[in-house]
C-alpha cells in the first residue's frame, strides 16, 4: 500500500495510540486529547451539550493535559472553541495553556 507523506497526511499520525478492541485485539485510535481537539472542529457539526459533557468528564480525570488538547486543536481550525471548554470546564489548567500561547507568540 502507498502512502504519500507530507506535512498534511503526517498530521493524521498526531494522537494515535495503540488500544484493545473489545474483541481483545490490538488497534489504532485517537487519544482522548486528540478527540478533544478534533469534535470542537465546525465540520463536524456535533452537538454542543456532547462536546460539554465529553471535556466534563475529561475534565475529572486525574491524569488530565489540557496543553496536549490545546496543541491538537492549533492543528485544525476551532482552536478558539477549544479554548472556551478549556477555560469552562478545566480552570486550573487554562492558566498552562495560555503560557504555551504566551511562549508560541514570543518565539516568531
Amino acid at each position: 500500500m502507498y502512502c504519500k507523506t507530507d506535512s498534511k497526511t503526517e498530521k493524521y499520525q498526531d494522537g494515535v495510540v495503540e488500544a484493545t478492541s473489545k474483541f481483545g485485539n490490538p488497534i489504532k485510535a485517537y487519544s482522548m486529547e486528540r478527540t478533544l481537539a478534533e469534535i470542537c472542529r465546525g465540520s463536524y457539526k456535533i452537538d454542543e451539550s456532547v462536546i460539554r459533557h465529553a471535556y466534563s468528564v475529561y475534565a475529572g480525570l486525574p491524569e488530565r493535559d489540557a496543553g496536549k488538547i490545546y496543541e491538537y486543536s492549533t492543528m485544525f481550525p476551532g482552536a478558539k472553541s477549544t479554548l472556551k471548554y478549556i477555560e469552562e470546564y478545566m480552570p486550573e489548567d487554562y492558566q498552562k495553556v495560555k503560557e504555551i500561547i504566551k511562549s508560541k507568540k514570543a518565539a516568531k
